[in-house]
């Protein structure tokens, strides 16, 4: 299985670069490939507009044309930049072999877990999104929606799933963190081992548009930040949609389900007078992998000491509470419900040109 970071092309010949760095890096093919499609299909959106909106052309498709499996994780914060693309998106995949998870209507539910088979063994496969990266959309109301992350729920379909087939796989995909964070909140850890100790195989992160590292825990595996895979800068929202050089390293993770072996693909992204790239730059055991070591310093962490490693060396701090734990308590809910405001307010400046743009 082959699970990559968000991916957003806006032209054919974008999804040219992804299709070449693809296949650079000699994937074998017979397998299943996940990855975060950040923004549905729209080959008739404007790149112009100045509103930070993302989308994909419908040439993306063509980018995994020769994997066997293919799922497009869609619980992401710009699924509903487009609302009225959704179900046309999740048609267009579907009649091209693919299968999505993480979005849909409200009177179809289905959509918050997939399964399907590779290596003989049945994988499902849980793809939802924090709840604060919405903070702008109007996710409740309309018939659409995309999977909100709730902790105790998603431990108790894993221990539903896992008490009716022991056997089974199970991975979950979130959507989460801050823009630009290279920590996992305390939070992310304390829920993310809960899931393995409770049967999960793997825990996957996106959307910090930045490798945030990873560690193993037992049996499973975590990964809180793949990083981009691509997402080409300067080239949304009119061009106002930059990343930093930081951004340009991306994670593509390779796990061999049979023997529970996972491996660390990087692929270097770049522009240079207008022009992208993507490039394979190297393959590595995921417990041997310097680079992902290097974004890994809460490793030998205990949760406790971790906190205050977090509060020392995160890159958010100004009025950014610390999510401690995943405990549904009052604390928690007050903390969300200020750092929403905290995002509308500065969504107001960005629109009136004082700060910039944050994805």
């Amino acid at each position: 299985m082959l699970i990559l970071g968000d991916l957003a092309t806006p032209n054919n010949e974008l999804s040219d670069i992804v299709s070449k760095a693809l296949k650079e890096a000699e994937f074998i093919n017979n397998q299943s490939v996940v990855f975060n499609l950040e923004g549905m299909l729209a080959d008739d959106y404007n790149l112009n507009d100045s509103s930070p909106v993302l989308f994909n052309h419908s040439s993306v498709k063509e980018v995994f044309e020769d994997f066997e499996e293919k799922i497009a994780a869609i619980a992401n914060n710009h699924t509903l930049d487009l609302p009225h693309k959704l179900e046309d998106t999740k048609k267009i995949l579907k009649q091209n072999g693919f299968l999505t998870v993480g979005a849909g209507s409200k009177s179809d539910l289905d959509f918050e877990v997939i399964s399907f088979e590779e290596q003989g063994k049945t994988i499902y496969l849980f793809n939802a999104c924090w709840d604060f990266l919405l903070y702008h959309q109007n996710s409740k109301n309309d018939n659409l929606t995309v999977n909100i992350i709730n902790e105790q729920k998603l431990l108790e379909r894993l221990k539903s799933i896992k008490k009716n087939d022991e056997d089974a796989i199970v991975v979950f995909y979130f959507h989460w963190s801050f823009d630009l964070e290279i920590l996992p909140f305390p939070s992310y850890r304390e829920f993310s081992k809960a899931l393995i100790d409770n049967g999960a195989s793997l825990v996957i992160g996106g959307h910090s548009h930045c490798v945030q590292g990873g560690e193993r825990y037992k049996e499973g595996y975590i990964v809180y930040g793949l990083g981009n895979f691509f997402i080409p800068s300067g080239v949304y929202a009119n061009g106002k949609l930059n990343f930093p050089k930081m951004s340009f390293l991306g994670l593509v993770l390779e796990w061999d389900i049979y023997n529970n072996r996972l491996f660390c693909n990087w692929f270097e992204y770049e522009k240079k007078d207008n022009h992208h790239s993507l490039s394979f730059i190297g393959r590595d055991d995921f417990d041997e992998s310097v680079k992902l070591l290097q974004r890994s310093p809460y490793r030998k962490l205990n949760e406790e000491n971790y906190i205050k490693y977090f509060k020392r060396n995160r890159r958010k701090k100004l009025l950014i509470p610390v999510f401690k734990n995943f405990d549904v308590s009052i604390e928690n809910k007050l903390k969300m419900y200020l750092l929403k405001k905290r995002a509308l307010i500065a969504r107001k400046m960005a629109v009136l040109g004082i700060l910039k743009w944050q994805n």
